[in-house]
């Protein structure tokens, strides 16, 4: 019996085994590895070849029913390019189009065997071209033209031809389903507005925002959770702010709030995670502790929350929902306090944060995260001020290229340097 088809995309160095969803070297066959979101933003990329994709087009097919940033599109797209060997300026693969959005420009050739006979040249996919498939009808009509050259009866032939037609049905139901991804969890849609003091003469506010902006990066750690960013809750973090409001205006399922006090060098943290819908408490803690224990708090405050939302975490998840960018805690308070003057956006709050940023980066050489912000920090007044790009795009690079040096796996370091890339 003939081995059920798969649909194989080739295009320069590569190959695309759609079935298996891999990226493989058309050398060796060695697969490349790319994360499901990033495979996917290639496979749509690659089925509309030389066609002009819209930013929202691309964003509503790789995350449908889903709200996401811009950012996560940009990140995938700058991950595929560095998997795919293009060096900045290249255009081999992937071309920007200015205002509206990507274009995959390289020849794509398609094969549903997954192996072309030697040779055998694949068919050639033209832009915004689906690749060609043999239905069932041809396949009987294929048949029936063969026994009538060997002279069978027409019973015959036409019991063949039904028993090839149901062999197809069955070979296209199982490709089908092997091609479709598998039903995952529904991803969860999480606010965590900025914690608010528990005695309002003793605010922090760079601790609030800091609490709630790592718990926001702890959180998105998980592909089944979707937290809103920091810039969309900086704006509810009132003393009266009802969280249920906010919720609401968020557009999300849940809202993740809480308090802090601080006497001495301790810290007491309490916190709740409710439903927007009926206002259910789905989750409480309280946390009393040591300032230096701050790190185990928010680990244990992630893990809780990603526990209340998506029952069955495995270890991988849990390993991501407790990553810690530093151990120093004097580094970290200084990483909070450039949080809280960058986001004031004015040059010279921008350039308080540009202090705070380096002084951690002193304490803590490896701190990757508060690299990348640094980079943000030295590109943002060159959009809001006149600082001129030729004295900050190079720090803002330098930076950047130095998150991604010591954690190439850390998504704001590769967001920061495609915000440098697109600015200069």
């Amino acid at each position: 019996m003939n081995e059920p088809k798969t649909h194989i995309y080739e295009f320069g160095d590569f190959r695309i085994d759609v079935g298996r969803r891999l990226l493989l070297l058309r050398s060796d066959g060695e697969s490349v590895p790319l994360t499901p979101k990033v495979f996917d933003t290639l496979l749509y990329l690659v089925e509309h070849s030389g066609a002009v994709l819209d930013k929202d087009a691309l964003m509503a097919a790789i995350w449908p029913d889903i709200v996401v940033e811009e950012n996560n599109l940009s990140q995938n797209i700058y991950t595929l390019r560095r998997v795919l060997g293009e060096s900045r300026g290249e255009h081999r693969y992937i071309m920007t189009v200015p205002g509206r959005g990507y274009r995959f420009v390289a020849d794509v050739r398609t094969d549903t065997n997954g192996d072309n006979p030697e040779g055998t040249e694949g068919s050639q996919l033209k832009p915004d071209e689906k690749p060609a498939v043999e239905t069932n009808g041809e396949a009987a009509s294929h048949l029936n033209q063969r026994a009538g050259k060997q002279n069978r009866r027409v019973l015959l032939a036409l019991l063949v031809g039904i028993i090839i037609i149901g062999l197809g049905i069955a070979v296209f139901y199982s490709w089908r389903t092997r091609t479709q991804p598998v039903p995952v969890t529904p991803v969860k849609i999480v606010a965590v507005l900025p914690f608010k003091p528990l005695v309002a003469e003793n605010r922090n506010e760079a601790l609030e925002l800091g609490m709630a902006d790592t718990l926001i990066a702890r959180l998105s750690n998980s592909e089944k959770i979707v937290v809103r960013p920091i810039t969309s809750v900086r704006g509810y973090g009132g003393l009266e702010q009802d969280s249920l409001a906010a919720g609401r205006e968020l557009g999300v399922d849940s809202v993740l709030d809480g308090s802090i006090h601080i006497w001495g060098d301790r810290i007491r943290i309490s916190a709740r995670l409710v439903s927007v819908g009926d206002g259910k408490q789905l989750w409480a803690g309280q946390f009393d502790e040591n300032f230096t224990d701050i790190f185990a708090v928010q680990d244990s405050i992630s893990e809780r929350v990603a526990a209340a939302l998506i029952p069955q975490l495995d270890g991988a998840e849990r390993q991501r929902l407790t990553k810690h960018d530093t151990e120093n805690i004097e580094a970290y308070q200084l990483y909070l306090k450039g949080r809280y003057h960058a986001a004031k956006l004015t040059l010279p709050e921008t350039n308080k944060a540009v202090s705070y940023y380096q002084q951690a980066i002193e304490i803590d050489p490896a701190y990757a995260l508060a690299y990348a912000r640094l980079a943000n920090a030295y590109r943002n007044p060159t959009l809001t001020s006149d600082v001129p790009s030729s004295e900050a795009m190079p720090k803002a690079k330098a930076a950047a290229l130095k998150a991604i040096e010591i954690d190439e796996t850390l998504p704001e370091a590769h967001i920061a340097l495609v915000g440098q890339l697109t600015t200069e």
